[in-house]
């Protein structure tokens, strides 16, 4: 077995053995050679080949993660498949320890991905670092954001679509963490480009953006499904993308989904499950909420990565992960981070730390599942002197601290699968 870099000639194969993988149609994808080459970094694709044929994969995409306060780069795993047929031979550690190698060596403090399957990135550090909510919303009858004040909408060509909203995500990308960069032929060739084979029964993508005065303040992406059931319209209004600079440009979009005649089923299948919808609607059980798991990362340099994002709360704690202890000191929300030969205050599996890193998900959270433990007191403080309760016990103490330094106001959301 051979796990190496593809070369450009071996991309139609390689290609191919993905889809056939994952049981998809190549030849209805007539941008996909292109795709792989305008968005993969060739130096970090991977195959294994077993006497010549490829029967496994692996790629990273280069990206921006945002962070609270900033960003940080990301290497976006992605294409991992190994054939039925070579299973249990150990292809899929060696593609995922080629791709760890080579973000490293591209300089990338932090691996991301979503999972096809909940059970297997684990294992090899990955945290749930961001969830969704998939929402079905019967709009027939609903009020949505009644006394509220309102943005202009307005329906937009693809090619204005092309112009406008990428500044809405490069703008939503400073605000909330847990979105990545994208390119312009990452827009051309995955956000805008518009596939047939993508439609399954729905019209071309639609676009509707919200104004205030000049400015563009959030669009919507969506297709519509028409339907009619014993002579009554029953047609779906299926979401793409929704993004909003802010509340007031939020609940104009969602006012602007929910009263299209005709359509009075509308999905989503990837809100932020901080997403305003139910406290917007008079009638909160309009709305039905799955909760899901997406983004996941694994923090490969720790110390670039915790001294990358700011805090919500000053103070230093030692965190352990994997032997290794590091100490992290915010003043001012500001954030410096090494390693240390001091005993850690909590310690952390390497996925927890994946999960905590963006705010979803907080430390006392997985402490009490298990996922690690509180140890100490940080930095030997009384709890009074972290504003925790008299009488705390310094273990909490730590965890007080903890939670309060990684807490974010604004939940962490991916808008995409990549």
């Amino acid at each position: 077995m051979d796990i190496r870099q593809i070369h450009a000639h071996e991309i139609p194969a390689w290609r191919n053995s993905v889809h056939d993988t994952f049981g998809i149609d190549s030849s209805t994808d007539l941008l996909g050679e292109e795709r792989v080459r305008a968005l993969c970094d060739l130096s970090r694709a991977f195959g294994a080949f077993d006497r010549g044929d490829i029967v496994g994969t692996a790629a990273a995409f280069d990206f921006q993660l945002s962070v609270p306060g900033g960003s940080v780069p990301m290497s976006g795993l992605t294409m991992v498949t190994v054939r039925p047929t070579h299973r249990r031979r150990g292809i899929l550690r060696a593609l995922i320890a080629a791709h760890l190698d080579a973000a490293r060596l591209h300089g990338d403090p932090v691996s991301g991905l979503f999972a096809s399957e909940a059970t297997i990135y684990g294992r090899f550090g990955y945290g749930v670092a961001a969830e969704s909510e998939a929402l079905t919303i019967t709009s027939t009858g609903a009020r949505v954001a009644e006394g509220h004040s309102h943005d202009e909408v307005e329906h937009v060509s693809n090619d204005q679509a092309a112009t406008l909203a990428p500044e809405v995500y490069r703008r939503a990308f400073a605000q909330r963490p847990g979105l990545f960069s994208r390119s312009h032929d990452w827009w051309r060739l995955r956000r805008l480009l518009d596939r047939p084979d993508q439609r399954a029964g729905t019209t071309p993508r639609k676009y509707a953006v919200t104004r205030r005065g000049e400015h563009v303040t959030g669009y919507v992406a969506y297709r519509q499904r028409f339907g009619v059931i014993d002579g009554a319209p029953s047609g779906s209004f299926e979401i793409d993308e929704l993004i909003a600079l802010d509340p007031r440009a939020e609940a104009t979009l969602w006012r602007y989904v929910a009263n299209i005649d005709l359509y009075p089923k509308v999905t989503w299948w990837n809100a932020p499950v901080d997403h305003l919808l139910p406290w917007l609607l008079d009638d909160r059980r309009k709305v039905s909420r799955r909760r899901a798991d997406t983004l996941w990362l694994r923090i490969d340099d720790v110390a670039r990565a915790l001294a990358a994002r700011t805090y919500s709360a000053d103070g230093e704690i030692r965190i352990g992960i994997e032997g290794q202890t590091f100490q992290l000191t915010v003043n001012a929300g500001v954030a410096t981070c090494s390693a240390t030969d001091y005993p850690a205050d909590i310690r952390l599996d390497r996925d927890a730390l994946g999960s905590i890193y963006l705010g979803a998900i907080a430390p006392s959270l997985l402490v009490r599942a298990g996922r690690g433990e509180s140890l100490g007191n940080p930095s030997g403080l009384l709890p009074e002197a972290i504003g925790s309760p008299s009488g705390l016990l310094p273990e909490a103490a730590a965890l007080t601290l903890a939670d309060r330094m990684f807490a974010t106001s604004i939940a962490p959301w991916c808008p995409e699968v990549f």
